[in-house]
């Protein structure tokens, strides 16, 4: 036997095709009699807000509860889960009906790492990035599954195992959205001042009120948008929608569709304010902490106005789209997809505080990002914890019993209290 999937394979387990399990559910529908939902990283949920939704409603996969979806594409490796929900996915899917066995240990099997890279090894593609595994591919992958006891006791101690997990990303992502509350406030000129600061009415719908000593400038005025020459040695930089924008090679290497032939690129200088325009609506704007190179589908913008701070007005752009600013000023025929153009940017009329001011709110926003990114981090050990856990349990490397249950708990409040130090310390 080889490959991880069966590498722990206990006595008692049968290897058996995934087929057998299964049969595919191939009835196309469309997103009005059936709602539309979204296959993610965490499940099968109600279509998200900030996902660019298919022109062609009336071509889609029927999805009945109960059944389990998966993604076909390896740039979404590990986005499946059992669906609680009746509705319909994009053709991208594969949709499984089950037939034998318990639903929810193959959702776990499915969200393990060890069958995602055997996932991965029996589709297909031109390159990694463009890679497909379709169902009559699925379907012949070979897994190791125990009897029905025992398949429920493993998906029984998971579901207890990562309910306490989400019970503390939910309390850290509430800490989050805490703290960007304090940021927006803070960039809209609402510091901690004791009340008596004055403010005066504008005609910005994103920015109604601002104070008395701001000014409003159009952006044509404060920046520049550029076209550097790419360099030989640069690497991709990607700006992300928490507002960080930095290497690739710095956050994670997988889940990007890349250029079959680079043309295109551009420069970007470690400091210039750079503007995803395929996706500032949800964020991605930022000051970039590294030299490098991207597509001309980011805006590279300098100060041509003396007095500017970049991280400040990264921030005035970041609170723009998250009044929803965007897309009036990027109406798009694709629903939350506009492309936010230096072009449409230029007229827009800008808050502009004092130096002084603009440097002290960019680091109080400097320490809650980092704080922010501390809770992240916290998030992202949880979630790697859990997957870790996953793949043991379902593979058989090891035993899950029903007295385990209280070492689960305790183990996650260990957990708790070590991320609480660190995060503390940090």
């Amino acid at each position: 036997m080889t490959g991880t999937m069966l590498a722990h394979k206990p006595d008692g387990w049968d290897i058996a095709k995934l087929g057998q399990y299964f049969e595919q559910r191939n009835d196309k529908v469309n997103d009005e009699e059936y709602p539309p939902l979204s296959v993610t990283y965490d499940g099968v949920v109600p279509q998200m807000e900030h996902v660019a939704k298919s022109e062609d409603r009336d071509n889609r996969k029927k999805v009945c509860q109960g059944d389990l979806v998966i993604n076909s594409r390896s740039d979404r490796r590990g986005a499946s889960g059992l669906s609680d929900y009746d509705g319909s996915v994009s053709l991208i899917n594969i949709v499984l009906k089950p037939r034998l066995g318990c639903p929810r240990f193959f959702h776990y099997l499915m969200r393990s790492i060890a069958f995602q890279e055997e996932y991965y090894r029996y589709g297909h593609g031109i390159v990694a990035d463009l890679w497909t595994t379709r169902y009559t591919e699925l379907k012949n992958i070979c897994v190791a599954v125990p009897d029905w006891e025992t398949q429920q006791r493993i998906a029984n101690f998971l579901d207890r195992f990562s309910s306490l997990i989400d019970s503390l990303i939910d309390k850290k992502l509430r800490q989050i959205a805490l703290i960007k509350d304090e940021e927006n406030a803070c960039v809209a000129g609402h510091m901690s001042d004791g009340g008596r600061r004055s403010f005066r009415k504008t005609d910005l719908p994103w920015i109604p009120e601002i104070p008395d000593d701001w000014k409003l400038r159009r952006a044509k005025y404060l920046f520049r948008c550029l076209s550097r020459p790419p360099l030989d040695d640069d690497k991709i930089v990607t700006a992300f929608r928490d507002g960080q924008v930095t290497l690739r090679e710095n956050r994670r290497l997988t889940g990007y569709t890349l250029a079959v032939k680079e043309v295109g690129y551009q420069h970007i200088n470690q400091g210039d304010l750079v503007i995803h325009t395929m996706d500032a609506f949800a964020g991605a704007i930022g000051v970039s902490d590294s030299d490098g190179k991207a597509t001309g589908e980011y805006a590279v913008c300098e100060p041509i106005a003396a007095g500017i701070n970049n991280h400040f007005f990264a921030q005035i752009l970041r609170y723009m789209a998250a009044q929803n600013y965007i897309y009036v000023l990027c109406p798009s025929v694709r629903e939350r997809a506009p492309r936010f153009r230096f072009s449409k940017l230029a007229p827009v009329m800008l808050p502009v505080p004092t130096k002084d001011e603009q440097d002290r709110i960019a680091l109080v926003i400097e320490r809650s990002r980092a704080l922010r990114n501390r809770l992240q981090r916290s998030i992202f050990l949880l979630k790697e914890h859990r997957s870790s856990l996953i793949t043991k349990a379902v593979t058989g490397e090891i035993e899950v019993a029903s007295e385990h249950w209280g070492d689960a708990e305790r183990s996650m409040k260990r957990i708790e209290g070590k991320l609480c130090r660190r995060e503390a310390t940090a």
